[in-house]
């Protein structure tokens, strides 16, 4: 994979406590429904359950970067395009048919779906913020 800076400063004789990343070996074992027993779903409302349980696993494989920052495509090596796959299926496989049916793309990275469905339901939790100041304000 390309060097992340974990990578650089222990290569420079830096011993600070940068872990580094999963090995692609290790992250395709991960049972991510073991770690993530809840199915996004827009009709349940249940996004701030479903991303405190799906935020935590790349931080517990140091695969934050992947997830929250686009790799630019000189460092999407091979090993980066495995553990993307395995991101993207985590993604895809946590989220019910109504959310999987918005967010698909093909050959999407896991940066552009997180993203996507961050979007997604910000923007859905702001609209529900405004119906219900609506239905709120027409109680009176």
């Amino acid at each position: 994979m390309a060097s992340s800076p974990a990578q650089s400063s222990s290569s420079s004789g830096d011993t600070s406590d940068a872990s580094q990343p999963a090995s692609i070996a290790v992250v395709q074992t991960v049972n991510i429904r073991s770690h993530v027993p809840i199915l996004l779903d827009l009709l349940d409302s249940n996004y701030s359950q479903w991303r405190c349980c799906f935020d935590s696993v790349p931080g517990k494989f140091g695969l934050d970067d992947i997830v929250k920052t686009p790799t630019p495509m000189a460092q999407r090596d091979a090993e980066w395009r495995q553990i993307n796959c395995c991101i993207v299926n985590w993604l895809y496989t946590t989220v019910n048919k109504n959310v999987f049916d918005i967010i698909y793309k093909p050959c999407a990275s896991a940066f552009t779906l997180w993203s996507d469905i961050e979007g997604l339901f910000r923007d859905h939790e702001l609209q529900r913020a405004v119906y219900l100041e609506a239905e709120f304000r027409s109680l009176n």
